[in-house]
């Protein structure tokens, strides 16, 4: 047998499109939605029923009764209440104003972009003073489309160490493009042991402005850890790298220009001594806590006062020193030994060191 069943459910439909101003196009960018019902009292519900992104123009489908919408553009947002009846489709243009600013990151009027930039995007009010909170931002972006309400802006780009500032006006529905000139230039800092040699598998760079007056400024703009190799993106002038590996540290200054990539190789000194602690020769290290304690050993043999070097918990351990000569005190609980070695650069010296406990 077939039996038939008429299954009545009210629902209504709700196209709902945003608009820049009455009569107008719809917009052609990303949409977001968010419908709301409105109970007896008047106030709309706190959590939305329905959603919908990226849409200038959707279809909802809902219950009878009265709803909000609200919509967001970018930065700009509104808000419609609108009623639906069953089996029938309410339209309704929601008006929101927004324009586009394109921002573009250049070194010189007329240049390609650069490769990368940040961008911060804070209101100016009538008083002619930007807001101490952005309302957009970019990250490596040298060129990017802000959707934002019409007014004024401030845009502050950031590329590495280097900064400018702009202002603009955004108009409903238009789109303003803006080339900010920012000048950086880039320095690409290598650490090796001689010319010509490879590059060390670490290192450590801080770098320096110098004044006018020759003298590096005391506190460093630009730092990397662990990276034999970095490229650091700087204002055009002067400046001083100190550049670390263990105990080892060198000095150079470069020029940096605007656009430009300037490349420097920094040599540093440094070898490397491998130390492990054995209860006889031939042996396998202790798997106990040793203690080290590295001290230079100076022309006239007699040893520096204070280690520059120490390591603890660890049986085997490498230090990484200018080159020279040094005694490593060794200690393992209430025992202890010394021994002398020689460190050469970019050479390893390992050492198997005697102590009996």
């Amino acid at each position: 047998e077939t039996t038939e069943k008429v299954v009545v459910v009210g629902v209504g439909y709700a196209k709902l499109t945003a608009v820049p101003d009455g009569g107008a196009d719809p917009y052609d960018t990303g949409v977001w939605w968010y419908v709301y019902p409105i109970g007896a009292d008047g106030k709309p519900a706190e959590k939305y029923i329905e959603a919908s992104s990226y849409n200038p123009s959707d279809v909802f489908i809902l219950p009878p009764g009265r709803y909000q919408a609200t919509i967001t553009i970018g930065k700009g947002s509104a808000e419609t209440e609108f009623e639906v009846k069953v089996a029938e489709t309410i339209e309704k243009s929601v008006v929101i104003g927004v324009g586009f600013a394109k921002l573009t990151a250049i070194p010189e009027e007329g240049a390609e972009p650069y490769d990368t930039a940040s961008w911060y995007v804070y209101p100016v009010g009538t008083d002619g003073i930007p807001a101490e909170q952005h309302i957009g931002v970019s990250y490596y972006n040298p060129s990017d489309i802000f959707t934002l309400p019409p007014g004024r802006y401030q845009a502050v780009l950031a590329i590495g160490k280097g900064s400018a500032k702009t202002e603009f006006e955004v108009k409903v529905a238009e789109t303003i493009e803006k080339s900010v000139v920012i000048g950086v230039g880039f320095a690409k800092l290598t650490a090796i042991p001689e010319e010509g040699a490879e590059p060390y598998d670490t290192a450590s760079w801080y770098v320096y402005p110098v004044g006018t007056d020759g003298i590096p400024a005391e506190q460093h703009i630009g730092v990397s850890y662990y990276n034999p190799s970095d490229i650091f993106t700087l204002p055009p002038g002067r400046y001083q790298t100190v550049l670390t590996i263990g105990k080892g540290s060198a000095k150079e200054e470069f020029e940096v220009r605007v656009a430009e990539t300037t490349e420097k190789s920094v040599v540093i000194g440094v070898g490397f001594a491998k130390l492990t602690a054995v209860p006889e020769e031939g042996a396998e290290p202790y798997k106990k806590s040793c203690s080290w304690y590295i001290y230079p050993v100076g022309a006239d043999g007699n040893l520096a006062e204070r280690n520059i070097d120490v390591s603890y918990y660890n049986p085997s351990d490498i230090f990484t020193l200018p080159p020279g000569r040094y005694q490593a005190a060794l200690a393992i609980g209430k025992g202890s030994t010394k021994t002398e070695f020689e460190v050469r650069v970019a050479e390893t010296t390992e050492k198997s060191v005697v102590i009996g406990v």
